[in-house]
Parts: C-alpha cells; structure tokens; sequence
C-alpha cells in the first residue's frame, strides 16, 4: 500500500492553486497539476490514483493490490477463476449452470491442494 506520509492523497505542495511559484518534480508525475476542464478543478493537488476514482476504490487505492488479491483468495474468485480457465483450456467450453455443482467441487480440490 501507498505510505500516506510520503504520497497523501492530496498534497498542498502539488495544488497549483495554492502553490503559485512552482512545484517538486514528484508532483509532476503523481499528482493532478492542471486540470483540462473546470469540472476537475477540485482533482487539483490530488494524487493521480484518485482522481476520477468513485469513493467505493479508495480503500483499494488506499491498501493497495496485495489487500486486492488477498480478498480475492479469501472470497474464492481466484480459485473460481482458474478452475473456469482450466475447464475452458481441457474442455474447449466454459462450464454450463448445471455443472456449477462440479465446478465447486473443483474449487474445492483446488484450494486444499494449495492451488497446485
């Protein structure tokens, strides 16, 4: 995840309207300096991951991917997702509904085999 001290989601030091003598290089890079239209004005300052972000993906811009993947594992999406690949690869379809009872047993069997 982003370090909050060293990458704030808005930085007083990248808001060109606050900042009128100029900027640190980062900021260039990071954060939003110049908004193309006056709807995004109030991005100015803000780092770049945010802007245009809904509210509901700052948690994730926040934590960060790993967070991402680790909800994923705990959900089972990743498990699901490679046994959907898998059966795709094998049986040249995906998996109809009324094998969603196979599917779930392989997930299964995939999660207790460490994803191996």
């Amino acid at each position: 995840p982003l370090n909050p001290t060293a990458f704030p989601a808005y930085n007083k030091k990248c808001d060109t309207s606050v900042t009128k003598t100029g900027n640190p290089g980062y900021c260039r890079t990071l954060y939003m300096l110049n908004p193309g239209h006056t709807k995004e004005e109030k991005y100015r300052g803000k780092l770049l991951a945010y802007v245009f972000a809904p509210k509901s993906w700052e948690s994730n811009i926040a934590n960060g991917p790993t967070a991402l993947a680790k909800r994923d594992i705990a959900n089972d999406k990743i498990a699901s997702c490679g046994v959907k690949n898998m059966w795709s690869w094998f049986v040249g379809s995906d998996i109809q509904k009324q094998q969603t009872h196979v599917l779930n047993g392989l997930v299964t069997t995939f999660k207790n085999k460490q994803y191996n």
